[in-house]
């Protein structure tokens, strides 16, 4: 990878606990990286960093903005899996991309959103609902 980072985490304040090897985050953003440019971005209201094996959970209000496709993701609950390189989430999603809005519980996507599966989904497509 030459050096270049593969993602970025900010958060406006983090509390590490040592002892859990995890810190507790206060309006957590993350970027994702291809080739050195940003591919998505994320925020949330709160989260957590295993400081060990380096996943993030994210929480209250999460969104994440694939700057390719122009797709927004949003949903309550997502765990970013480093050894994976995935998210996760059994929560309630909401995909709005150009093509339409598609809803479900549970999902597992790349973090540009460019691979996604969604769970138990329902979908309104150029306004038709499928």
């Amino acid at each position: 990878m030459g050096g270049r980072p593969s993602w970025t985490l900010r958060s406006r304040l983090a509390v590490l606990h040592e002892d859990e090897q995890e810190a507790e985050l206060s309006a957590p953003s993350m970027d994702f990286y291809r080739d050195g440019r940003i591919v998505s971005r994320v925020a949330a209201r709160g989260g957590a960093v295993d400081t060990e094996k380096h996943d993030v959970r994210l929480s209250s209000s999460v969104v994440v903005d694939s700057l390719e496709d122009h797709s927004r993701l949003t949903t309550e609950e997502l765990l970013y899996s480093c050894a994976r390189d995935r998210f996760f989430t059994s929560a309630d999603v909401r995909l709005q991309s150009p093509e339409g809005v598609m809803r479900g519980r549970g999902l597992e996507s790349s973090p540009d959103l460019s691979e996604i599966r969604i769970f138990d989904q329902s979908s309104v497509l150029n306004g038709k609902p499928r």
